[in-house]
Parts: C-alpha cells; structure tokens; sequence
C-alpha cells in the first residue's frame, strides 16, 4: 500500500477560485513544503467572477495555470468545508495549519478549529479599519493607505489576530485595475511568505497581535454610486481610469 504523502498545511479553496495557482506558486516560490488543497464541490457564481473580472479585466491571464502548480501536491475534494467529514480529514492528515485560497464558505468554528494552528486568511485591506469584501474601493474613497493584511480567521468576518500588515501604495497613475491587481499580487506573495515562516517557527501564535475591536469597521460592499466616486478620484488623481 502506498505511503500517505506528509503535509502540514491544508489551502482551501475550489476549482474556480482565480487566485488558486498564484497562491500555490507563491507557496512553493517561498519555499512552503508539505501541502495539500482541499476543494469544496461549490464554484464561483456568475456574480463572482463578474465582480473579479470588474476588479483586474484580464491582468491575470498569464499567470500560472493549476495544473502548472500541482505537480505531487494531494488534492482532496469534499462537498463543503463547513461539513464534519472535512474537518476529520483535517485531523486525519495531521494538518498543522489551513489558509483560505478561496473558500466558498463562511467558515464556521468546526473548520477554524480543526487545525492546531487555525487558518490563515489575507484579506485586502488593512485590520481592523478596513474589514469586508469591499475594503480597497472604501479606502481609495476614503482617502486612506490600503494593502493585506494576513490574519487568523475567527467566526466573525476579517475579525482574529493579525500576523503580518503590508501597505500597498498608490501611484499618481495607477487605475483602479491596476491598484487592486497589484493588491491581489502581493496578497498572493503574502500568502506564501507568511505560511513559510510560520511552518519554519512551528506554527507559534507568539507574535500575534489582536485586532483592536475599537478601531474596527465593517464595511458593506460599495454600492454603484460610491464605486463611482472612488473612480471618479483617482481620475482626478491621475489620468484617465
């Protein structure tokens, strides 16, 4: 009987998550080891990838392909995350550590805990300021700096300790394409450099800072009419967006 391969660090994610191969490749770019993917049945809606393809147009149509990226890496598909079998196949591996590498799901706490170390998410925006799915377009409105920040996951959105915070800079010339490209770029390189480090600390929850509830906001997706003053501002910013 073949041996079971080792792995410590289980991304979640789904077929039709975009980002999946740039996390990947920026996993074994930083030099993560033992991985596995575990892919929930559930894809992206249409409204999904609409929003994507609004978000970069077609930066990413270069980048790796899965296939590229998966050569003696497991892969488990499950039909949901949140079910219990996924959480036992969590322990089953001996997985020491997750990270969202497009989840479909909310996560609820049986997933947040079936790993000792819990799971990694990065979300583009700066914590605690900045949660929601929406928190670049609300900071270019608002004027205020944007980037990743990776954290542990907890129950509420963008909530849980911060591990590592990158401010991503606007240029005079940068259009809204390029600057949540760039976002989702670094996020990626985050992803990776994060997950080594923490693989070579032994997963050590040590430096974690806690988000300061005080200073946090929610912020609801951008509706039309602000998405459209958000561009307006970097048009009056720089060139044309």
């Amino acid at each position: 009987m073949p041996s079971v391969p080792s792995v410590q660090i289980g991304l979640l994610s789904t077929f039709s998550a975009p980002l999946l191969p740039m996390w990947l490749d920026a996993c074994l770019r930083h030099g993560v080891t033992d991985i596995c993917v575990i892919l929930d049945s559930k894809d992206f809606t249409a409204k999904d990838m609409n929003i994507w393809h609004a978000r970069v147009g077609n930066r990413f149509d270069q980048a790796p392909q899965l296939h590229e990226v998966t050569a003696g890496i497991p892969i488990y598909l499950v039909g949901s995350h949140n079910a219990p079998a996924t959480a036992e196949l969590v322990q089953s591996l001996g997985l020491e550590c997750l990270a969202n590498a497009g989840t479909p799901r909310k996560l609820g706490s049986a997933m947040l805990n079936a790993a000792r170390f819990g799971v990694v998410n990065v979300h583009p925006g700066l914590l605690p300021k900045y949660r929601g799915a929406s928190a670049v377009e609300w900071s270019i409105l608002n004027g205020d700096p944007t980037g990743n920040t990776a954290h542990l996951m907890d129950t509420e959105y963008d909530a849980g300790p911060v591990i590592e915070t990158e401010v991503c800079p606007i240029r005079p010339e940068d259009t809204y394409q390029d600057i949540r490209t760039r976002i989702y770029r670094k996020g990626c390189d985050m992803m990776g450099r994060v997950l080594a480090s923490l693989q070579n600390d032994g997963f050590s929850k040590s430096n974690l800072i806690p988000q300061d509830e005080a200073l946090a906001q929610l912020h609801p997706p951008i509706d039309p009419a602000s998405h459209e003053k958000m561009l307006q501002k970097l048009c009056n910013n720089g060139g044309l967006r």
